[in-house]
């Protein structure tokens, strides 16, 4: 059938004339191309560590498609389908270079493949369908968990987006928004927004802990957004209005404090996504600022990248952070529907 309904017919000459329109278009999968045609670093001159943009992701429109003979195939007859970004949120990886982004005004999860490029939609939870999911979190075993703030849930998925269970009894959770997979003690850091603490859940849903709670003190949290866990297993809270950073041990007590209100570098207006490089420097994204703030783990200010815009290292919003295991920094442009990515090096090249 053609995609409008209409029968395909091919005479005894059709299918071998077809099977060579396809194989011309043969090759390797869809592609990122990772060097920007368009330099561009933080500091401008760099003599030390330095940041560095590799590219923007929108959606589908942005891979090198390079089709091969059941794709092209595929194409001919349905017609090809493109996916993009709404407004991407929280951001996580799996250990297949599978990236999940959460997705709200979207509804949906996107598991885009930084291998081959395939972008995927998954739009069922545990509830149904997802009505706002903003966190997401890469488990053992191939799940992946996913935070839908409106339904004060957690879904639980297998990587191809089959839905495996859920997590969250009736009035446990408020508004779980940041997440973080913390491997060294199995168990699931959820940003519990609204109730101002953290939750810790096991890979199969049983509630750990509860810790923190609604102030300004050391161990209390006005507003967390987002969550992360440092190679030795320090966890890092965006205390959003409470316009801070907070460190806390692996058990979960308050060892420090960084940033205060205001508008030069170094303060905070909106902290959000907050994530950790092979270093431990901490990167805390600010949708008031709209640019990235990297601090060492006792607070000071080393870099800032980023400002307000729509060009090319520029952002609107943006809020989620994931940086993987090649220093590769994923940055959630929500405002400019779409996805930045950075990498941080060591020295100059």
């Amino acid at each position: 059938m053609g995609k409008n309904g209409s029968t395909l017919l091919l005479g005894p000459h059709g299918a071998a004339w077809l099977l060579l329109l396809l194989s011309s278009c043969a090759g390797g999968p869809a592609v990122f191309t990772w060097k920007s045609p368009e330099r561009l670093s933080w500091p401008g001159n760099p003599k030390g560590p330095w940041i560095e943009f590799l590219l923007a992701y929108r959606g589908t429109m942005d891979v090198e498609r390079k089709r091969g003979f059941w794709e092209g195939l595929s194409s001919l007859l349905a017609g090809s389908r493109e996916e993009r970004l709404v407004s991407p949120a929280g951001l996580a990886l799996d250990g297949r270079e599978n990236l999940y982004v959460a997705d709200p005004g979207r509804r949906a999860l996107h598991k885009i493949s930084l291998r081959t490029g395939l972008h995927q939609v998954f739009t069922h939870s545990a509830g149904g369908t997802f009505l706002s999911p903003v966190g997401v979190a890469a488990g053992p075993e191939g799940r992946v968990f996913v935070s839908d703030s409106a339904r004060g849930r957690i879904t639980v998925l297998s990587s191809s987006g089959k839905v495996l269970g859920e997590i969250g009894k009736k009035g446990e959770i408020g508004r779980p928004t940041g997440m973080a997979w913390d491997p060294l003690k199995g168990r699931l850091l959820v940003a519990d927004t609204t109730r101002g603490r953290i939750l810790a859940f096991r890979a199969d849903g049983a509630l750990l802990g509860a810790y923190g709670r609604r102030g300004a003190g050391p161990g209390e949290f006005n507003y967390p957004t987002a969550v992360a866990v440092s190679r030795k297993g320090l966890v890092l809270v965006s205390d959003s209005m409470n316009f801070r950073v907070q460190v806390l041990s692996p058990e979960m007590k308050p060892i420090r404090t960084f940033g205060i209100p205001g508008r030069g570098p170094g303060n905070f207006a909106c902290p959000k996504g907050i994530a950790l490089d092979s270093r431990d420097h901490v990167y805390v994204a600010d949708s008031m600022f709209d640019n990235v703030q990297i601090f060492d783990l006792e607070g000071r200010l080393l870099l800032v990248f980023g400002s307000r815009g729509t060009g090319l290292g520029r952002f609107y919003l943006p809020s989620g952070l994931f940086i993987d295991s090649k220093d590769r920094i994923f940055v959630s442009d929500g405002g400019n529907a779409r996805l930045q990515v950075f990498q941080f090096h060591e020295a100059p090249k």
